[in-house]
């Protein structure tokens, strides 16, 4: 019971939520969903602290930079792991959802193209992205 009420407990907050769905594909590092999600370093990192100290992510070091990625260790039986594998489902049709994927494949062909990861090359890219996309 305490496993399942901690697992609730640490998806009660929206941002956790956009973040896990955004992992759910993607093995990503802050500055990447800083772009998606258009929210600074310390919120992202605080809220990626929640999920790791909840086991729900886990990271590793690639260089300088640090990525997170949903922990594949979770058991199959595990509510947590249950729970995170039915967020894309749920969120299907959640615009905010749509429009946070949309972001982050224009920041990772960003990356792609320029070659670079970090806070400057992503600032601002969700406003411009969306406001681009709402033009079009």
């Amino acid at each position: 019971m305490d496993s399942t009420a901690r697992c609730f407990q640490i998806l009660s907050d929206t941002t956790r939520i956009r973040i896990l769905l955004l992992l759910h594909k993607h093995e990503l590092c802050v500055c990447q969903l800083m772009g998606a999600l258009g929210m600074s370093q310390p919120r992202i990192s605080q809220q990626l602290g929640v999920l790791k100290q909840g086991e729900l992510v886990i990271n590793s070091r690639k260089g300088n930079w640090i990525y997170y990625k949903i922990n594949p260790e979770l058991t199959d039986k595990s509510i947590e792991k249950h729970v995170i594998s039915q967020i894309p489902k749920w969120l299907d049709k959640d615009e905010t959802a749509k429009a946070d994927a949309v972001v982050l494949r224009a920041c990772l062909k960003l990356q792609e193209t320029t070659g670079s990861c970090d806070f400057k090359s992503f600032a601002g890219i969700r406003e411009k992205v969306l406001n681009k996309s709402m033009v079009s």
